[in-house]
């Protein structure tokens, strides 16, 4: 299994949800599954090199909903390349399920 969290902003020094998703990845690792994680940080934050997560930041958002219109297509993309993804946003965790299309 696959999972995709996403989260307006994963710099460690925020705590809160961006901790939420490093302590739930850990948890998932020792139970077999892939984590990924994308943010809307900018690519070039600092902490991006430290992190042992696998991070994607598809570019940075802006305003108080980290807006960036390379998130959505950033998104297609990604998607069907997951069997399953738990979009974590604001706190809120709602599990969504793909259809493999790569037909296995």
């Amino acid at each position: 299994m696959n999972i995709l969290h996403i989260a307006g902003k994963m710099d460690p020094r925020l705590g809160g949800v961006a901790q939420a998703i490093r302590t739930i990845i850990r948890g998932l690792e020792g139970m077999g599954i892939h984590n990924e994680a994308v943010t809307l940080d900018n690519p070039q934050s600092s902490f991006l090199t430290e992190e042992p997560l696998v991070i994607h930041t598809p570019g940075e958002g802006r305003g108080a909903w980290y807006y960036t219109s390379r998130f959505i297509p950033w998104l297609e993309e990604i998607v069907p390349a997951l069997i399953s993804s738990l979009y974590t946003a604001c706190g809120s965790f709602t599990a969504m399920r793909y259809r493999d299309c790569s037909g296995s």
